[in-house]
């Protein structure tokens, strides 16, 4: 789970969720690339009903997008709850750790599978 805190006056709501849906796979819920299992599931976490509808409204036009059935959209839309930070490690771990990170995100497919 990632905490995004941003400026609403500079970036909305919408195009975070919308960037999001164009930097995952929408159509894997049991995780992303070669991260499998529950940490990985794609997960939209909203405050209240008006972020809950702003959410529905891009995992419509991903799907639309992507010209699949809604149905076919795995991310989960649940309610924010509890947020603990990660341990230090995490932090940062593409800019720490570049050539790792780089070799990671190459086997895995991710970028070519997005594409």
């Amino acid at each position: 789970m990632v905490l995004v805190n941003y400026d609403s006056e500079l970036v909305s709501l919408a195009e975070i969720l919308r960037l999001y849906l164009r930097n995952i796979d929408p159509l894997d819920g049991k995780g992303q690339f070669c991260d499998r299992g529950d940490s990985y599931r794609p997960v939209i976490f909203f405050r209240d009903t008006a972020e809950e509808s702003i959410a529905k409204s891009e995992l419509i036009s991903a799907s639309n997008e992507l010209r699949v059935p809604l149905e076919k959209i795995t991310v989960e839309l649940k309610s924010k709850g509890q947020f603990w930070l990660a341990e230090d490690y995490h932090q940062d771990f593409a800019e720490r750790n570049e050539l790792k990170y780089k070799f990671y995100r190459f086997s895995c497919g991710r970028d070519q599978r997005l594409d």
